[in-house]
This record gives structure tokens, C-alpha cells and sequence, in this order.
């Protein structure tokens, strides 16, 4: 394979993904993690051209698992179709062809782009015509079962399974971009909510709602309102439903930028569920950057949690988070970040903070959690792009189990010699950098040499009585 491996989903066993080759373009391929088990899964589209969108910076889920099959979009001579595959030459077939004069697409949901949803046995998804209109489709996975639901619409994004119904927020003519749902008939589709008025011409029709998440049984969005009472223009904020009540949760930004027109909360909320509570990015215009917060569905519980991280008095990027070892790892900056969620409590910076031993920039693609540990890439000093990982052990930066044992470290921080204060025969203490990788090892020591670690913060795990505390360590 010479180039562009890309749009990986893990599918029956292996590891499938989209790879390059000159005489044969962009196809799919698939890997058992050895070389002999990497192979083409078919040529779908012959010759050079290739039959899959580039997918550089994963902006696209190429892939959807539906009915134990792997469905995908392929660019077949001037023209899009749905197609499907077991894994086999064979068994990599066309599900559809939309008549040449229309084509299935990916549709946004948050800031990447999908297939679509599975409900009730079918997969629902948009498709796209010539004049440019959008119309809703499902299928069963076969030709004779994929159908045409409805149309009339310009844009059809965010495709969300909520309490039986596939919501999603579709475009019109005569209501612009609004929260609809579908129970997979014409009839049963059908908008939800009109949020913002359609009569204020200036600013359009739309609510614009996006980010379409699922928490605690209820279905939380950004979009843009309008306070009737104050006849004023409500930027976009955060939103909830049942299905039944449409709820304000909270204007987080009343300030007026223009007349009768407020500022927006929400830009890119990235929401991620966390210790039972809804994680997100927002603004309230106390200083001009997106801050972190949370919500627990209520006005009074939707908060402020973690300031701007004071990277350059700019707002937190929040890219990529994930809940790993009870924390929200993130890029921030091209660097991996930390946070416990909390007020005062611990959010930090993990790589390029002065040890050589750890990238000094990562790339903002999503994490992955495996083997136990959180896997990302990122560059090394003397600029190598690696594969790297964060072990359960990282960032213990409280003690990590708490016993009746009293033991000190100093002097702290400290440039060469660091001792060990205990009244208890030390077993052995063991060296950890800030993503949770083992550095030296000891036995029965109490005065350790660390004069040849970088500078930084470091983790000293000591093993006393058959019990483990751990201690930061800040190297000079």
C-alpha cells in the first residue's frame, strides 16, 4: 500500500480502512494486524480513479455497520451509489443506484460528517438530486428495500435515533433550517419545532439547530431562538427536548452585540457526557473566550467549570475529548490536556511541558481507548510523528491510595536528589513521566537519583508495607 490510509472502523475482527495505490486509486482494504493479512477487499471501480472521497483529515465517517454488513458511498463513473460488503470480494456489492440523477451523501452531525442511523431495521440517509434539492431515504440493506420517504428539502444534517423517531435538522423553502423527526413514513415526518420566526427577514428563518446529543433521556441542541416577551433575538444557545417540550436550558450570553440581537453561548459545544452530567464549550462574554461547562439539564446546574486554560488568553479549543480513567482528555493547541471537570481542581497540560521524553505536539484527530490505555499521535523533539499512549496510572496528581503510612519526599521541586522520609523499610519506588510511562525503577533505596530526567512533572509511585502511594515530583 503506498499512501493515504485512511477512515479506519474496526468491523468482524479486523481492521478496515480506505488506502491508495497508483494504478488502482482510493479503495477499501482490510487488515488482521499482520502483513499477510492485509490484502484489498476489492477493486470496486476499475482503474485509477478510485472509488472513495478522500478523507485527509477524518471530516467524513465513511463507514456505517448496519445489519452486520459495512455500508458505504462509492464514486462510481459520474455518479454516487450505496454500497455494502461482508468482508469477502464477493460479498462487497451495490446496495442501490439512484438513477443518475441523484446521489446518496454524508450528512453533518456535529463536526463530522456520516452515512447515517440505524431504527427499527432500516438505515435512514439522505440523497441528493441534481437540482439541488435533498430528500429523505432508508433501507433495509437490500435494493428492493431501500425507499424514498420524503423531499423538499435543501439540506438535510445531524441524523439523531431519540425515543423511537430519527430527528434530524432539515432545510426548507418555507421554514428554513429547524428540528424535524420521521418515523420512517411520509406521513409520520414532519417538523417539530419552528424555532425562530420565520417574518424577521433580515437575519433569515432559520434556528440552525446542530449537535444533536442524547443525555439523560432527553435530546439537548444548540440552536437559535427569539424572546417574544422582549422582542429580542436570543444568539444560539443551549436547547432540550422530550419530544413534547422544547426548553430553554439556560441563556448562557445575554449580552447585545447589535440592536435586539444577543450574542451566541454556543459556537462548538462538543458535548461529552462526564460523571452524569453534560459537558460543554460556551461563552457568557465575561471575557470574550469559550470556557468549559457543564449541565445537569437545569438552568441553576448548567455552570461554569474550567476557565480558559490561560493558553494565550484564548479560548479552549476542546478538540477531540474523550472520558478516560474518570478524566476528559482533549486536544488543545496541537497539546494533550486534562481535566477532572471541576472548579479548582486539576486541568493541565501533558506533552511539549519541558520533558524530552514526551511529544512536544499532538494532532487533533480522535483518541482511542485500547489495551487499557488511551492511544494518540504525536511529534517527538526530533520531529518524528509516533503512535503514543497515556497509561491508567497517569497523572495520579493526588495520592493515588491513601494509608495510615507517613512518608515525604524532598527536597521538592529539586534539580538532582530527591529522599525518601518513611519509618518503614521501602520496598521499591518507581518513576513515572506525566503520560504514565515507567522512566527508572529502585529497590530499597531511599535517597533516588533523577538528575538525568528533563524538566517537568514527574510521579513517584512507593511501595511501603505492601501498600503504594504515589507523589508528585517537579524536576528543576
Amino acid at each position: 500500500i503506498s499512501s493515504a490510509q485512511e477512515s479506519f472502523i474496526v468491523y468482524n475482527g479486523a481492521l478496515y480502512f480506505t488506502a491508495s495505490e497508483s494504478a488502482t486509486g482510493l479503495e477499501l482494504y482490510k487488515t488482521d494486524g499482520t502483513a499477510a493479512g492485509t490484502q484489498m477487499v476489492k477493486d470496486i471501480r476499475t482503474g485509477s480513479a478510485g472509488s472513495f472521497y478522500t478523507n485527509v483529515n477524518n471530516e467524513r465517517q465513511l463507514f456505517k455497520i448496519f445489519n452486520n454488513e459495512l455500508f458505504f458511498i462509492v464514486l462510481n463513473t459520474n455518479q454516487a451509489e450505496l454500497w455494502k460488503t461482508d468482508g469477502t470480494e464477493a460479498g462487497t456489492i451495490r446496495v442501490y443506484n439512484f438513477g443518475g440523477v441523484g446521489f446518496p451523501v454524508y450528512s453533518v452531525k456535529g463536526e463530522t460528517a456520516t452515512l447515517g442511523v440505524e431504527l427499527n431495521g432500516f438505515l435512514y440517509f439522505a440523497v441528493k438530486y441534481d437540482n439541488g434539492t435533498v430528500s429523505l431515504w432508508k433501507t433495509d440493506g437490500t435494493s428492493a428495500g431501500t425507499t424514498f420517504i420524503t423531499h423538499g428539502f435543501s439540506n438535510i444534517q445531524e441524523f439523531t435515533v431519540y425515543n423511537g423517531f430519527v430527528y434530524f435538522a432539515g432545510e426548507s423553502p418555507s421554514n428554513g433550517n429547524e428540528l424535524w423527526r420521521t418515523n420512517g413514513t411520509n406521513s409520520g415526518t414532519n417538523i417539530l419545532y419552528n424555532i425562530f420566526p420565520d417574518d424577521i427577514n433580515f437575519v433569515g428563518k432559520s434556528s440552525n439547530p446542530s449537535y444533536l446529543t442524547v443525555f439523560n433521556n432527553e435530546l439537548y441542541f444548540k440552536a437559535r431562538g427569539y424572546d417574544y416577551t422582549q422582542n429580542t433575538i436570543i444568539g444560539s444557545e443551549l436547547y432540550k427536548t422530550d419530544g413534547n417540550t422544547l426548553t430553554l436550558v439556560k441563556n448562557i450570553n445575554t449580552a447585545t452585540n447589535v440592536v435586539d440581537t444577543e450574542g451566541s453561548g454556543l459556537n462548538l459545544p462538543k458535548f461529552i457526557e462526564f460523571q452524569n452530567e453534560l459537558y460543554f464549550i460556551a461563552s457568557d462574554n465575561q471575557d470574550n473566550e469559550y470556557d468549559l461547562w457543564k449541565t445537569d439539564g437545569t438552568e441553576t446546574g448548567t455552570l461554569k467549570m474550567v476557565d480558559n486554560l490561560e493558553v494565550s488568553a484564548s479560548s479552549i479549543q476542546f478538540q477531540s475529548p474523550i472520558v478516560y480513567n474518570d478524566k476528559i482528555f482533549f486536544h488543545n493547541f496541537q497539546q494533550l490536556w486534562v481535566t477532572d471537570g471541576t472548579n479548582g481542581g486539576v486541568t493541565m497540560q501533558l506533552t511539549d511541558n519541558g520533558d524530552t521524553t514526551i511529544p512536544i505536539q499532538t494532532f487533533s484527530n480522535p483518541m482511542l481507548i485500547m489495551f487499557d490505555k488511551l492511544w494518540f499521535s504525536g511529534y517527538t523533539s526530533d520531529n518524528k510523528q509516533e503512535l503514543w499512549s497515556v497509561y491508567p496510572s497517569a497523572l495520579g496528581l493526588d495520592d493515588e491510595m491513601q494509608t495510615p503510612l507517613q512518608i515525604s519526599v524532598f527536597p521538592n521541586p529539586t534539580s538532582n536528589l530527591i529522599y525518601i522520609n518513611s519509618t518503614q523499610p521501602i520496598q521499591y519506588v518507581e518513576i513515572y513521566n506525566s503520560l504514565g510511562q515507567l522512566l527508572s525503577a529502585t529497590y530499597r533505596m531511599k535517597k533516588i537519583d533523577i538528575k538525568y530526567l528533563s524538566s517537568g512533572l514527574y510521579l513517584a509511585k512507593i511501595k511501603v508495607n505492601d501498600n503504594i502511594i504515589a507523589k508528585k515530583i517537579i524536576k528543576k
